[in-house]
């Protein structure tokens, strides 16, 4: 076949500021997601998400992940995970009590809502809860102990909360920040997900973590270090983390309405597993249509475990993986705020990864957080409506389809991916990383044309009725030929062009791909 001279794009344009981003992901990626927990097998009387609702989620493809909390505060990233950096208690003391004085008054979730619907974002995940424990929507569960931080050594170490301690945004300023959000969601047609943490650092009751910064021998005189607590050391202290676990799951499922996914985070320790069973069995009852990651319930179904998608952080799949997955990516060095504007990837960046995780398989959300005002980095506006003009323009390549069964690019220009429409009447052809010297000449070796079939580009149109103006091509020996316009360049928005192919079946060239490899 012929080879094509269209060049791959360089998606990691911003080297230093990916190489930052790189140090921050690898430390977390470490942290949380490389430890790997034996679970029970799974329950023959559970049921993965429905098939309807699978196919629905695999329907939206781009999304925003927003991690918000009190973290924000201070503007102390990644996230909570600070306070595992050795803090001092008095440090730790200070950190859990900014909520006092927190008042995100600058937070508009209809004005977060019309940013998603212009950026082409079709759903998203909130924080309810990070590690740091602080609930960001209207909970009911109230926390019985708390730790006492004002002596080092922790003497007593746990003592009994305030009455009617929730620890949430409600509680601290009045506003419950998921309902707001997904009240506007609902009303603006964006998809709701949410995300939860199963530890918790604020509650002693759930010391049974092994990332906890005051379950490690900060506490001698109570059985504070995970490996001594158990249901049978502290019987009243492990039902109220059972119970608070389990009842917080069960609101963040039901209090606002079906969402599209539950995307749980962290492990707790094998001692917790039947207890987990038993909550994940109950939020199957009453979400089978929620899909749920696989973190701390024994990975997804691919691996034996009850969650039905993962999530590749911090990493782009270099070939299509089994089951349902999505890349979340941090959109700088954080999921949360950060202010530093040189940390920031640019829109380019996002859509070209963006095409090729949809052409595997997958979806992509993008990660940012507000600030302690509820206001994104105008950088990550900027990213995020940069994707949104591609978008309107390709969208109809993106969302909805599915990958071809054998070639997610192309061997002869390798900077192209397939995509098909659900019905396989049509192929997707996005070329990636087109420039004024690319060749106007584009060789397809993975698809196969009809003869007279039609061939359009997604935005080059009749100035005057706003008709799809048809593309040349030909078939040479194995290989498509598209004639790309002359003026394509101008008229379209960048990185990447969409060629519509209607009636164009797919052309197993893994021959070719083995022979290049």
């Amino acid at each position: 076949s012929t080879q094509s001279t269209w060049g791959l794009p360089d998606p990691q344009a911003n080297s230093k500021m990916i190489s930052q981003i790189s140090f921050a992901s690898c430390v977390l990626v470490v942290l949380c997601c490389s430890a790997v927990f034996a679970f029970p097998p799974v329950n023959p009387d559970y049921q993965w998400a429905r098939s309807e609702a699978v196919e629905a989620w695999h329907d939206m493809k781009f999304g925003l992940r927003i991690h918000w909390g009190m973290y924000a505060i201070d503007g102390l990233g990644p996230e909570s995970w600070p306070l595992t950096q050795n803090r001092s208690l008095s440090w730790m003391n200070d950190y859990w009590n900014q909520y006092h004085s927190w008042n995100p008054n600058s937070y508009d979730p209809a004005e977060w809502i019309a940013l998603m619907r212009s950026s082409g974002v079709r759903f998203f995940d909130f924080t309810t809860k990070h590690h740091e424990g602080f609930s960001m929507y209207d909970t009911n569960t109230v926390l019985h102990d708390c730790w006492d931080l004002t002596s080092d050594p922790m003497v007593p170490g746990i003592v009994p909360c305030p009455d009617n301690h929730t620890f949430s945004s409600v509680q601290a300023f009045g506003r419950d920040i998921v309902g707001e959000l997904v009240g506007a969601a609902h009303a603006g047609g964006i998809k709701v997900g949410l995300y939860f943490s199963h530890i918790d650092w604020y509650d002693p009751n759930m010391r049974i973590d092994d990332w906890n910064p005051l379950g490690t021998q900060r506490c001698p005189h109570q059985p504070c270090d995970p490996a001594n607590y158990n249901s049978s050391s502290d019987a009243t202290s492990w039902k109220r983390l059972v119970y608070r676990h389990r009842a917080q799951i069960v609101e963040v499922l039901t209090k606002y309405g079906e969402i599209c996914e539950l995307s749980l985070d962290m492990e707790f320790q094998s001692k917790f597993d039947a207890d987990m069973v038993d909550t994940i069995m109950l939020a199957r009852q009453i979400a089978p249509n929620t899909l749920i990651r696989g973190r701390g319930i024994g990975g997804d179904r691919e691996d034996g475990g009850y969650g039905d998608y993962n999530t590749p952080e911090e990493e782009f799949p270099d070939s299509p993986i089994p089951g349902n997955w999505q890349v979340i990516f941090h959109g700088s060095s954080y999921m949360s705020y950060d202010p530093n504007p040189d940390n920031y990837v640019n829109g380019s960046f996002i859509i070209w990864h963006l095409v090729d995780i949809v052409a595997k398989g997958g979806l992509m959300q993008i990660g940012y957080g507000p600030d302690r005002n509820g206001k994104f980095h105008p950088k990550a506006v900027e990213a995020l409506e940069e994707v949104g003009f591609w978008l309107h323009t390709n969208g109809q390549a993106i969302y909805n389809t599915r990958s071809l069964q054998h070639s997610w690019n192309d061997t002869a220009s390798p900077s192209v991916r397939y995509t098909r429409s659900k019905d396989n009447s049509t192929i997707y052809a996005i070329a990636l990383g087109f420039s004024d010297t690319t060749p106007l000449l584009l060789p397809l070796a993975c698809v196969q044309l009809p003869p007279k079939a039609s061939v359009f580009l997604l935005g080059y149109e009749d100035a005057h009725t706003r008709e799809p103006i048809p593309v040349d091509w030909e078939a040479q020996k194995d290989t498509v030929m598209i004639h790309v316009p002359k003026d394509a360049a101008e008229m379209l928005p960048g990185p990447g062009f969409a060629f519509v192919l209607n009636g164009a079946t797919e052309r197993d060239c893994s021959h070719a791909r083995s022979r290049r490899a």
